[in-house]
């Protein structure tokens, strides 16, 4: 993932296990999160459907800003996040979580998956998100993409149980 990320050329989701480890998902138990951020309301209410249908959690924002104040409210496993935003960019949306991040919750990362239809749009260092999807997004995309993070969230939520590690939720 870190590579592909780097190039930002294959639109297939290929989620690297080493990445990932770095991510902090919802304790045990509860339905996994996703944030949409997404400025057209059609793409975002449709990829909130397509989450929901796997039995995900789904809230969406239309603005960078929104989509800070929900950051920082709750706890996601995944957000979808546009690069090109009104009120305040993706780019700005994700640096400025993962400084808040660092502060308010240290040792945790959200899995954040950037998404644009101009795959140079994307100003930040590709250390700030997990994965960069270039639009227009299939959803069949969006599927696998849920798919492969739940089951890695799942796994990883089973092997701590077992550890007897403490969720930091």
């Amino acid at each position: 993932l870190a590579s592909w990320s780097k190039k930002r050329k294959r639109p297939d989701v290929e989620l690297d296990e080493q990445t990932l480890n770095k991510c902090t998902f919802t304790p045990s138990g509860n339905i996994p999160k996703a944030l949409v951020v997404e400025d057209s309301k059609s793409t975002c209410l449709l990829f909130a459907k397509v989450i929901a249908g796997l039995g995900w959690q789904t809230v969406s924002a239309q603005d960078g800003a929104c989509a800070l104040q929900l950051l920082a409210s709750e706890v996601y496993d995944l957000v979808l996040l546009d690069v090109q935003l009104p009120l305040l960019s993706g780019n700005d949306v994700v640096q400025k979580f993962r400084e808040w991040e660092t502060a308010h919750r240290p040792g945790c990362r959200t899995a954040v998956v950037m998404m644009s239809g101009d795959e140079t749009a994307v100003e930040v260092d590709s250390a700030m998100f997990e994965h960069f999807i270039p639009k227009p997004v299939a959803t069949t995309t969006v599927t696998q993409l849920c798919e492969e993070l739940g089951n890695f969230r799942d796994h990883k939520v089973m092997v701590q149980r077992v550890a007897g590690i403490d969720e930091k939720h």
